[in-house]
């Protein structure tokens, strides 16, 4: 399972994907207007800073969210601002309780930044999900925190009507030791409701997108039967929060025998064209072999229609999924060269077939967390690096 903060850290509305600043497949780039073969990586921030979520803003530059000093009680959620080659114009951190994380971020329909991270005091052991919004320069204008008496995670964020929608994970409430968490907030932060998904075990969502329908798509893990044995997760609400249905990836283990199994985690998940969904995640059989980057697609239903693993063998897995332009995917991760691990962008067909893959970094370890197609028909990824000291990492290829 991905390391998190200690416990002890489909198709949207065309509307909705513009305001939140995704690149829109159906209004592809002029291939005419792209040059072919550009590249250029940078890093930012000292010792334990990572880019965990990253955008592309109107002005051609680019924005991130991650975490600055994140082995330290003086841990901040980071929001930095950068030109179109990378050159940080300016930052901004916010530490909430006394210490945060950041993970997600949107561009808010209204101008400035919704941001979803983490939050504790610097002596607490549990943590709270962090919402905080931001002017355009970066400029606190409110936060605020959800969660209970136990650890609560915020992983991802959603600008909707009136409001957002947020995707992590509760001890405070629920069925089990960990519960997918779903948080309806309106625009200045207030409660509307929340909502908890799982059983007995570990339950995490990691993305959230709102549907076609006005419901929510939630991706994350299970421990579907026992503790130990996660699975792949895709769940749907209605436009309350209320359970729809909720459809479980892998082997799922049938006695105490099968522990351990497979490791298996959706970390994302994107509306098609078609009506259906794509996750994006990994999956680790711990009997035989390392872990491989995972593809899902499913019908609007959440029925399988296909699955495809990409790898070499070693360890290697997806973080994050998008469309492309050409009605392709991309996947953003981290493949495990010969000594390193480096950041990694997988391209495939519409039906999954690989068309290639690039890996980026220097002598030591990197990994991606975020991707998003550009307007150029580039792809940005960020992530973090410790060829460079163990900082953000941001990184631009147009093939």
């Amino acid at each position: 399972m991905m390391a998190r903060l200690p416990r002890a850290l489909l198709l949207l509305p065309l509307a909705a994907l513009a305001s939140c600043g995704y690149f829109d497949p159906l209004n592809p780039p002029d291939p005419a207007s792209v040059v072919m073969g550009s590249t250029w990586q940078t890093h930012m921030g000292d010792l334990q800073c990572l880019a965990y979520c990253v955008q592309e803003t109107s002005d051609g530059g680019f924005v991130f969210v991650g975490t600055k000093d994140g082995s330290r009680p003086e841990a901040s959620l980071w929001l930095v601002k950068t030109d179109s080659a990378g050159r940080e114009l300016w930052s901004s951190s916010f530490r909430g309780n006394g210490e945060a994380a950041g993970h997600c971020l949107r561009q808010a329909p209204a101008g400035g930044y919704i941001l979803i991270g983490s939050t504790r005091s610097s002596s607490a052991v549990d943590w709270d999900v962090y919402l905080v919004k931001a002017d355009a320069d970066g400029v606190l204008e409110w936060e605020t925190t959800f969660g209970g008496n136990a650890d609560e995670q915020g992983w991802s964020v959603e600008c909707i009507d009136g409001g957002y929608i947020i995707a992590g994970s509760t001890a405070s409430q629920g069925a089990g030791n960990d519960d997918a968490y779903l948080i309806k907030a309106d625009v200045s932060g207030n409660l509307l409701w929340q909502k908890t998904f799982g059983g007995l075990y570990f339950e995490c969502g990691y993305s959230v997108r709102e549907a076609n329908d006005g419901g929510f798509v939630i991706a994350g893990c299970t421990q579907a039967s026992f503790n130990g044995d996660d699975n792949a997760w895709l769940i749907k609400t209605k436009a309350d929060g209320e359970w729809q249905w909720d459809k479980v990836f892998g082997i799922i283990a049938t006695s105490l025998e099968d522990i351990p199994g497979c490791l298996e985690q959706a970390k994302d998940v994107q509306l098609t064209a078609d009506g259906g969904y794509v996750l994006a995640g990994y999956m680790h059989p711990l009997t035989v072999g390392d872990s491989d980057a995972w593809l899902i697609k499913t019908d609007s239903a959440g029925e399988q229609e296909w699955s495809k693993t990409f790898g070499s063998g070693a360890w290697d897995q997806a973080e994050a999924v998008v469309l492309t332009a050409d009605g392709g995917y991309a996947l953003a991760g981290m493949a495990r060269g010969a000594d390193w691990n480096q950041a990694w962008l997988v391209k495939t067909d519409v039906d999954g077939n690989l068309e290639w893959d690039k890996t980026f970094g220097g002598d030591g370890d990197e990994w991606a967390y975020s991707l998003q197609q550009t307007s150029d028909g580039g792809y940005i990824l960020a992530g973090s690096t410790t060829s460079y000291g163990g900082s953000a990492y941001l990184v631009y290829y147009k093939p």
